[in-house]
């Protein structure tokens, strides 16, 4: 049996000697595997539609063990991600955090569109920085997992930057009185009302200030929601620090 699908490719993974295992979020049916016969060869038509970020509707044979792609018809290129260093670091960590948090087989209308918007506003944005600190705030909102800063209690140091306590284990900031989890850092107060706003945003900002921070305050979040390697994600994140001397959140 065979089904069309339209699908991203979120990442791919060697098989054998001539072909590639891909994991697919599609409309229809979620996050899923799939193997591309042959991909690996220069001369498979399967060789560059099995790259990351291929937008495409892709034809899966269904066996008994495997789903099996037979052709694949292209729809996006997004050609400045390709050429483009930053932006493509930004757009695989995307694809990572996708494939880590979505669960597999459940359809993902939402998902799928807001992965595809999030990829056209990093090829066409200024500021590829600003929308992928919105496509990861984003998609924490969409799949239920946005922290919770109405516990957020605010004090100021004498440098006069405000500052807030946040746990990824407790699910967002805790107040004075908790008690010391493990995995608490402090992040300025700017950051956190910057995140707590692009929850709700449906397009990103065209500019973010504290993007850096915003982005330092949400990776601790990403760890441990995906409780898993994320090598993508933290290459993207010391891509973003580069060289502007960012003070990284303190442990307590």
């Amino acid at each position: 049996m065979e089904q069309t699908i339209r699908a991203v490719v979120l990442r791919r993974r060697e098989q054998g000697e001539s072909d590639r295992r891909l994991t697919l979020l599609s409309v229809e049916l979620g996050k899923v595997d799939a193997m591309a016969r042959g991909a690996k060869k220069a001369t498979s038509r399967l060789a560059a539609v099995s790259e990351p970020l291929t937008v495409g509707r892709f034809t899966v044979a269904v066996s008994k063990r495997n789903r099996y792609i037979t052709q694949v018809q292209p729809e996006s290129a997004f050609p400045k991600l390709r050429t483009d260093y930053h932006r493509l670091t930004f757009a695989v960590s995307l694809t990572e955090l996708y494939a880590g948090l979505l669960p597999w087989e459940h359809p993902a209308p939402e998902e799928f569109q807001l992965l595809f918007q999030s990829l056209q506003h990093l090829n066409d944005s200024e500021n590829p920085l600003t929308v992928y600190v919105w496509a990861a705030c984003r998609l924490l909102a969409i799949s239920g997992f946005q922290p919770n800063f109405e516990a957020c209690e605010v004090w100021s140091l004498p440098d006069g930057s405000r500052r807030c306590w946040l746990s990824p284990s407790q699910g967002g900031s805790i107040s004075s009185d908790s008690f010391v989890p493990a995995d608490r850092f402090q992040a300025s107060y700017e950051a956190v009302i910057a995140i707590d706003r692009m929850f709700e945003l449906e397009t990103p900002p065209k500019n973010l200030r504290p993007a850096i921070e915003c982005l330092e305050l949400l990776f601790p979040f990403w760890k441990n929601i995906v409780d898993a390697p994320i090598p993508a994600t933290e290459l993207a994140r010391s891509e973003a620090k580069g060289t502007e001397g960012l003070i990284l959140p303190k442990r307590v």
